[in-house]
């Protein structure tokens, strides 16, 4: 099986070619801020790079969020569209449990951990994971904590390691930063051929940007890298 995974969320843009869960081709490379219409031109060299045509991948993948209002939105719709014209099953995966998956894969890890993803500014996305065997299950639900304060007591009452794949907005004692976190796309794809594996498959209309944190409509957006 070859699936496509993309990350177009963040400025560390990432798609990924995985066959057999095996990594056959990859472009990951930081940007000033998400990809526009660059990631169509990408992912088609990619293919082409590797004899390939859209028709020949079994399953597509993007991340859903949190993360760029409009880079969320091209990843998804990317994978979306060529899994409705060429008949494929599509997953959404969001980019706090590919992170975990990158970061437990990498090791350092125990067997219960939570991660932090770092947003804009102040804000950092948080989850709660387990291991069991290759799998990571997720503990409650995704949250979000804005500033240092937040951040602390969330991690208080988790009462488990926490790890970061690179520097928070501030130093934060109880975070440990792990190096060799593979690129997101990469976990994105490995957790996507896992869900379609135990048979897990979200409907096609359920698959839509996820935003963790409100924010202000019609307020002018500070940048496009504004993580949401």
């Amino acid at each position: 099986m070859i699936a496509l995974g993309i990350d177009t969320s963040s400025p560390a843009t990432s798609i990924a070619l995985l066959e057999d869960g095996e990594v056959r081709a990859l472009f990951h490379r930081e940007h000033d801020h998400p990809p526009s219409d660059a990631a169509f031109a990408i992912l088609d060299e990619l293919l082409r790079g590797e004899g390939l045509r859209p028709r020949d991948l079994d399953l597509f993948a993007a991340c859903e969020g949190p993360g760029s209002f409009t880079g969320l939105r091209i990843g998804l719709g990317m994978a979306k569209t060529f899994a409705y014209a060429l008949g494929r099953p599509v997953v959404g995966i969001d980019a706090v449990s590919a992170t975990a998956l990158g970061l437990h894969r990498g090791g350092g890890t125990a067997p219960r951990f939570g991660v932090v993803v770092p947003g804009f500014k102040k804000t950092n996305f948080v989850g709660l994971f387990r291991a069991e065997g290759e799998r990571l299950i997720l503990e409650g639900e995704l949250d979000y904590a804005d500033g240092a304060d937040e951040l602390a007591a969330l991690i208080d009452k988790a009462k488990a390691p926490f790890h970061a794949p690179r520097a928070l907005a501030w130093e934060q004692a109880d975070v440990t930063l792990l190096e060799g976190c593979e690129a997101l796309a990469i976990s994105i794809a490995r957790l996507a051929a896992q869900r379609a594996a135990a048979d897990e498959l979200p409907d096609f209309d359920a698959i839509q940007p996820r935003y963790l944190k409100p924010f202000n409509v019609g307020a002018k957006a500070r940048g496009p890298e504004d993580l949401r």
